[in-house]
């Protein structure tokens, strides 16, 4: 499905990012796995990838640090040349109320989660409007549509993501370059699973469906927007939340 093109998903060690790079990889896709912390996780992840030989590329990179976000869009032109479709997933939580949140942590959550984003979105936009053709599809949240207490940070930063694509869908479309938004729910994740059961159960109760989401149904999304399939759909923002937010 996706052959001959060249794809770049930030935060693809883990969870959901993960899951999506594998899916355009086993659908014949050359991949960028970016990833911003070496540990165990990267040394399976370079087992997992040996069997697709030449046909990805993992890049480490602070998608908040505009030098290294440049750096790794340099490292993509030089190995393919060119870049087709862009899924911006890296993101990161720092949870607290609003009255004893440091500057820290608002500052850290909105640099990786909203300017991070809005680096690799700049620096692919450049490189996709040479072609006239391209796909950027940004990971935002549920907690970015109907807000969550505890994420004043989280929330601010996905909400932010949503607009940034409503407004980067209206500039990027008479290149030919689509961007749209993808809001998962509660999935699981490294960060789900670390939840109690019981406080886990609960946040069920509020899933019409009554189960918590897997990542590779996340990544089917994502692919149906970065496919030929989805060519009219612009400048929207899908979400999969089994029904949590209807």
């Amino acid at each position: 499905m996706f052959e001959e093109r060249v794809v770049l998903v930030t935060g693809s060690s883990k969870g959901i990012g993960k899951s999506t790079a594998l899916y355009f990889l086993k659908n014949g896709a050359n991949v960028v796995f970016n990833y911003s912390k070496d540990g165990p996780h990267i040394t399976k992840l370079k087992q997992l990838l040996s069997e697709f030989e030449d046909r990805y590329l993992l890049c480490q990179a602070d998608v908040s640090d505009v030098n290294q976000v440049r750096k790794m869009f340099k490292e993509i032109k030089e190995k393919w040349g060119k870049l087709d479709i862009v899924v911006n997933n890296a993101g990161i939580t720092s949870d607290g109320w609003v009255m004893m949140m440091g500057d820290q942590k608002w500052d850290s959550v909105l640099d990786v989660n909203l300017k991070g984003t809005f680096l690799c979105i700049r620096e692919a936009a450049r490189m996709m409007s040479r072609s006239k053709s391209g796909v950027i599809i940004n990971v935002t949240s549920t907690s970015g549509i109907k807000g969550q207490p505890g994420q004043a940070n989280y929330s601010a930063s996905k909400g932010g993501v949503i607009a940034l694509t409503r407004t980067v869908a209206k500039e990027l479309a008479p290149y030919g370059i689509r961007v749209n938004a993808v809001a998962p729910g509660f999935i699981k994740t490294a960060m789900t699973t670390s939840i109690p059961q019981d406080t886990l159960e609960n946040y069920k109760k509020l899933i019409p469906v009554g189960r918590i989401g897997e990542t590779d149904e996340v990544a089917e999304v994502i692919g149906f927007l970065a496919s030929d399939k989805s060519s009219y759909i612009v400048g929207q923002c899908l979400v999969v939340d089994g029904g949590l937010t209807i």
